[in-house]
């Protein structure tokens, strides 16, 4: 992410994030703001959590992957470097 964002703009980042749903039976939609490098993953159980730093290749190829929850946890959520909060 760079330089820290203040919740402000953090929560305008998060707001302006486009998503789109996904055929994914764990995940309901995805959506990436290149600009904050800032995942954002809304799961089929209604949960929420953005990531933090995380490049466009990697987005790229979460969309690209046959399994996107597959994808998720074996490239982002086990990666203990990668910040992540819940959202709900």
């Amino acid at each position: 992410m760079g330089d820290e964002m203040n919740n402000e703009n953090l929560t305008e980042a998060i707001k302006t994030i486009q998503m789109y749903k996904t055929s994914s039976s764990n995940i309901s939609s995805v959506g990436y703001s290149k600009e904050n490098k800032i995942l954002k993953v809304i799961f089929s159980n209604g949960g929420c959590y953005i990531y933090f730093g995380i490049p466009e290749f990697v987005w790229k190829e979460l969309c690209e992957a046959q399994s996107k929850g597959k994808y998720l946890r074996e490239n982002i959520t086990r990666n203990k470097t990668i910040k992540y909060m819940k959202l709900n």
